[in-house]
């Protein structure tokens, strides 16, 4: 439950009430507390007459009867339903005991369900914790023992201390050198509406978290400024560093200006992109960051952190290694998100 101190009206509802939220109600919030309280006035409360209200629980959850509701909605950017066509609804009742049964039924169901889904969970929350700290490992200390000795590396290189706290050691060989004197930053702002036509742009939703990959490009169209980058650069969120935001795309384009974009000259460029998204780096970054609501790391900052540099062909043999590994991992991690997925839609 949420501990900040609410303001303006409330809802008051008592223990065994079902509280369904008429905002956007596509999104299925509906709750049975066993105790009473206050609630947003985003919720309806109802109280069950001679009805099991764990029925009515499960009956506002079910697909026809959220597809209905929300089919009703007024308003687009903040859509709601009314009381007046909830209320109106038809709703099958079974006699009292039907529904006691009905109830203990998916009470069970939904139990095992669940359960289910969380253990598919812990495993892609593990198999995302793996890849983080693969990322990091390889980055900071070069190609483990059997994929060095097959890329024609030294399997076990001497180590020496990086003087970075966020690297670490590394190999003996290695060097460190300041982000900006790796890229050069591009900061080139352009009226993001004029050029959306013949542009693709990337927003922040455009980036998957931590994987540097592109989901999307559909979305609104931009308005006011935009970053101009080309083929090859490299595209790092300030915004929120915490979520790892990073790509490298493909073809020229505008983004976001919450977007700071780099031209690697002093580093292989899919190497660039693994540091930036290793998960010391970006503790790094998000411990510098300024303003609550918002948190933002300046490039001032980023800037002047130092990164592991491997001589080039390392570098290289170290992403097609990294590519390679990751893919594998990703391809579980589909897996055990379609098997989530599929289990929600059973639920």
């Amino acid at each position: 439950l949420g501990d900040q101190s609410p303001e303006g009206l409330a809802n008051s509802f008592a223990a065994g009430d079902l509280l369904f939220g008429k905002l956007r109600p596509y999104l299925a919030k509906a709750l049975l507390p066993d105790f009473a309280g206050v609630c947003s006035t985003e919720f309806l409360v109802l109280r069950a007459r001679a009805h099991d209200p764990t029925y009515l629980l499960n009956l506002v959850l079910s697909d026809g009867f959220v597809s209905a509701v929300d089919s009703s909605t007024y308003g687009a950017k903040m859509p709601r339903a009314s009381w007046g066509f909830v209320g109106g609804l038809r709703v099958p009742v079974p006699p009292a005991d039907e529904q006691q049964a009905i109830a203990r039924h998916l009470d069970a169901e939904t139990a095992r369900i669940d359960a289910l889904i969380e253990k598919q969970r812990l495993l892609i929350e593990r198999l995302d914790e793996y890849r983080s700290a693969l990322i990091t490992r390889t980055i900071t200390r070069g190609l483990p023992t059997e994929a060095a000795e097959a890329a024609g590396l030294d399997p076990e290189p001497k180590l020496k201390d990086s003087g970075e706290e966020w690297i670490g050691e590394m190999p003996e060989h290695w060097s460190t050198k300041r982000l900006r004197y790796l890229t050069t930053r591009l900061d080139i702002k352009v009226d993001a509406s004029d050029l959306f036509a013949s542009l693709r742009y990337i927003g922040l939703e455009n980036v998957a978290p931590h994987i540097g990959r592109l989901v999307s490009l559909n979305g609104l169209d931009p308005e006011g400024q935009a970053n101009r980058f080309t083929a090859g650069d490299v595209l790092f969120s300030k915004l929120r560093p915490y979520l790892a935001k990073a790509v490298c795309p493909d073809f020229d384009g505008i983004c976001s200006t919450e977007f700071v974009v780099m031209h690697p000259h002093g580093v292989e460029r899919d190497f660039l992109l693994m540091a930036l998204l290793s998960s010391s780096f970006i503790a790094t970054v998000d411990a510098s960051t300024y303003g609550a609501k918002m948190p933002r790391a300046d490039w001032g900052f980023i800037s002047d952190i130092r990164l592991p540099v491997p001589p080039k062909s390392e570098q290289r043999a170290i992403t097609a290694y990294l590519a390679r590994e990751l893919a594998r991992m990703d391809a579980l991690g589909l897996k055990q998100r379609l098997s989530v997925g599929r289990l929600q839609e059973y639920r």
